[in-house]
C-alpha cells in the first residue's frame, strides 16, 4: 500500500503544517492510508501487551496453551513487535529514497532494495554462516528475541538517517522557497 500512494516531501510538510494549525479534518483527509494504518498498529501494541499479560495470568493455568500452542508469553508479544520493527525499517528506507531522489523510479529502487534485504542477503548470509544470522533480515518466529535484538539497531539507524535526510532536504526547500517569495 505504501508504494501505491504519493510520498512527496511537500505532502509531508503540508501534513505537518495542518497538524500544527490543528486542522485535523484536513489533516486526516490528506493522510496517506499506509501512515494511518501504521498509526493504528502502533496504538494496538499496548493492547497486545495487556491482553498477553491478562491471558497468561488467567485463573485456568495453561488455558492459553490449549488454544494457541506452546509458544506463548513473551513470544506472543515480541514477534508482532519484531514484524512492526521490520515494517518501520522498510518504511524509513522508502521515505529516505523518496526524499533523496529528485527524479527517476523511486518505487522501483525501493523494491530492488527490499528484494536485496529480504531475498539476496538472507540467502548469502545463510549459506555463509549456516543459519546463524538470517534473523537480521527476516522475522523468524522461533527466534523472536534474536530477531528483535538484530533489527532494533537497523530501525534506529534507519530513523536517524531519515531525520538527517529530512532536515538536509528541508533546509534546501526552505532556501528555494525564500528565493521564490522574495523575488
Amino acid at each position: 500500500m505504501a508504494l501505491l500512494e504519493p510520498k512527496e516531501m511537500v505532502m509531508f510538510r503540508q501534513l505537518i503544517a495542518l497538524f500544527k494549525q490543528k486542522k485535523f479534518k484536513q489533516f486526516f483527509n490528506k493522510l496517506p492510508a499506509w501512515l494511518l494504518s501504521l498509526t493504528v498498529v502502533l496504538l494496538f501494541i499496548p493492547l497486545l501487551i495487556v491482553a498477553s499479560i491478562i491471558l497468561n495470568n488467567t485463573i485456568i493455568p495453561g488455558s492459553w496453551q490449549r488454544y494457541v500452542g506452546e509458544q506463548i508469553g513473551i513470544h506472543s508479544i515480541i514477534f508482532p513487535i519484531t514484524i512492526l520493527f521490520f515494517i518501520v525499517r522498510d518504511l524509513a528506507i522508502m521515505s529516505i529514497v523518496n526524499i533523496t531522489f529528485k527524479k527517476g523510479r523511486k518505487d522501483f529502487t525501493v523494491m530492488v532494495l527490499l528484494f536485496i534485504l529480504y531475498g539476496v542477503l538472507p540467502f548469502f548470509v545463510n549459506s555463509i554462516t549456516n543459519d546463524a544470522l538470517p534473523h537480521m533480515f527476516l522475522p523468524i518466529p522461533d527466534e523472536t528475541m534474536l530477531s528483535i535484538i538484530l533489527v532494533t539497531p537497523q530501525v534506529i539507524i534507519a530513523l536517524i538517517l531519515l531525520v538527517v535526510v529530512w532536515k538536509n532536504n528541508r533546509s534546501k526547500y526552505d532556501k528555494i522557497n525564500e528565493s521564490i517569495t522574495s523575488a
